[in-house]
This record gives C-alpha cells, sequence and structure tokens, in this order.
C-alpha cells in the first residue's frame, strides 16, 4: 500500500510540473487553437491584398489590350477606306478581311475586360464605333467588290461614304427626338432619354473617328504628293 501511495504522489507531482495550476491541459489547447487561427486570419487578409494586386494588374493588362486592338482596327479601317477610293483590286477583300479580324478582336478584348471591371463610358463608346464603322466599310466594300472594275463607282463610293455621317447622326437625332415625344411617365422618359443620349454620343465618336480616317488620309496622299515633287 506504501508503495502504491507512494506512486499515486509522484503522478500527481509529475503532473502539476507539466501542467501548472494557471494552465491546464485545455486551456494550453485553447491557446494554440486561439494561435493558429490568428494566423490563419493573417494569411487570408494577406492573400486578400495580394488577390487585390493581381486583380488590378490583370485589369491594366486587359486595358491596354483593348487600346492596342483599337488602334490595330483603326489602322485596318484605313486602310479599307484608302482601298474604296482606288480602282478595285484584291487588296481590297484583304482589307476587309483584315477589318472583320481586328472588329473581332476589338469585341473579344471588350468582354474579356468586361468580365474583370465595368468598362468606362469611353470604352464602351470605342466598341459602338468600331462595330458601325466596320458595318459601314464592309458593306461599301461587298458593293464594290460585287460591281468590280466600274471605275465610274469611285465618285459614289466617296458620296456614299460622306453621307455615311449624316445617316448615322440623322438617325440617333430622330431616336432622341422621339423618346421625348413617345414616353408618358417621368422614370420611363429619363430613361429612354439617356439611352437616346448615351446611343447619339457613341454617333458622334462614330463620326469623329470617320473624320479622322479622312484626314489622315488626306495627310498620307499630301505627304506623296510632296514626295512626288
Amino acid at each position: 500500500m506504501a508503495d502504491q501511495k507512494d506512486c499515486d504522489t509522484e503522478a500527481v507531482e509529475l503532473q502539476l510540473q507539466v501542467c501548472p495550476d494557471d494552465e491546464t491541459p485545455d486551456s494550453s489547447t485553447n491557446q494554440a487553437a486561439k494561435e493558429e487561427s490568428l494566423r490563419k486570419s493573417q494569411r487570408v487578409r494577406k492573400l486578400t491584398e495580394k488577390g487585390q494586386a493581381l486583380h488590378k494588374e490583370k485589369v491594366h493588362k486587359l486595358q491596354t489590350r483593348f487600346k492596342a486592338s483599337y488602334d490595330e482596327w483603326k489602322t485596318a479601317a484605313k486602310q479599307v477606306k484608302g482601298a474604296l477610293e482606288e480602282p478595285v483590286s484584291a487588296r481590297l477583300h484583304d482589307h476587309t478581311v483584315q477589318i472583320q479580324y481586328t472588329s473581332s478582336e476589338v469585341k473579344q478584348a471588350y468582354d474579356k475586360l468586361r468580365s474583370h471591371v465595368t468598362p468606362d463610358g469611353d470604352t464602351r463608346r470605342r466598341v459602338d464605333t468600331c462595330d458601325a464603322v466596320s458595318q459601314k466599310l464592309i458593306q461599301l466594300a461587298q458593293e464594290c467588290l460585287a460591281d468590280k472594275g466600274n471605275v465610274k463607282d469611285l465618285a459614289k463610293r466617296s458620296l456614299r461614304w460622306s453621307e455615311a455621317g449624316s445617316v448615322f447622326i440623322s438617325a440617333a437625332s430622330q431616336k432622341f427626338k422621339g423618346s421625348r415625344s413617345t414616353c408618358s411617365s417621368s422614370s420611363r422618359l429619363s430613361l429612354k432619354k439617356q439611352e437616346a443620349a448615351a446611343e447619339l454620343a457613341a454617333t458622334e465618336a462614330t463620326l469623329k473617328v470617320m473624320e479622322e480616317l479622312d484626314r489622315e488620309r488626306n495627310d498620307l496622299e499630301t505627304l506623296k504628293a510632296e514626295n512626288r515633287q
């Protein structure tokens, strides 16, 4: 019995040495759990900050890609415009294929950008401009290719191109005016006016690009003429 009592006493003393009164086994476990939870929380916060930085970097890359795609499209549009002012050749077909490709690239770049962030108004207008100008150029190119070799149509092509701007602006203006007369409720009127105003802004942006294409084309022709002298 004495030996058993001594063993029990030693066991108690050993337990007290390992787990003092102010730190029982349960409290030690809880403390470790709290520390682990804190470490996890810190890791989550760091990952969130890193994720935000990665997202910002991704958006910047997508914006850069969109701008590059838009610039490539403008180059293709100028080439089609130039080919339309010359006798029909295989060059017109090649440039038409190129503008179809570059306009598609603009739309894809825009869609990818939109999947990560809401594009600003300028970006949306550029997409609308790209679509409107591309459609008009492709339409004119197809008409020219269908009537291949008719040199007399050169003047008509130029006229159709110059009239395109007035057609765009007229359609948008009529829609804007119509929205003011056909809407009854104030909220519906406000929405329609906003939509029409946005379309008008996009149309004006389209005209601006068309004018820019003409100006750059004329500048290039002037430089060529000066070099020939």
